[in-house]
């Protein structure tokens, strides 16, 4: 599958200059907990180039049942490390 048929619905939407200059985009994301893992999956999929995570904390067992990045298997890890393997 070619990059232009994966996005092929955003470039309905908006365009194919836009798509192209969400490849050149660099984000930082300050958090990888509930927000932050979500908002990196989000912008991930939609064809950001380059996103840097930010987060010192680890996974904690009370994290993994309202965070959706993290498993069981995550506990004790650095949560950025973490959602940056799912990208």
């Amino acid at each position: 599958m070619t990059q232009s048929e994966y996005f092929n619905r955003q470039i309905q939407l908006w365009g194919s200059q836009v798509q192209q200059g969400l490849e050149k985009k660099k984000i930082a994301i300050i958090g990888a907990g509930g927000l932050g893992s979500t908002l990196a999956q989000a912008l991930g999929t939609s064809g950001i180039g380059e996103i840097h995570m930010i987060d010192f904390d680890t996974v904690s067992l009370h994290n993994i049942h309202r965070q959706i990045a993290f498993t069981l298997q995550d506990e004790g890890l650095n949560k950025a490390k973490t959602v940056c393997k799912l990208m």
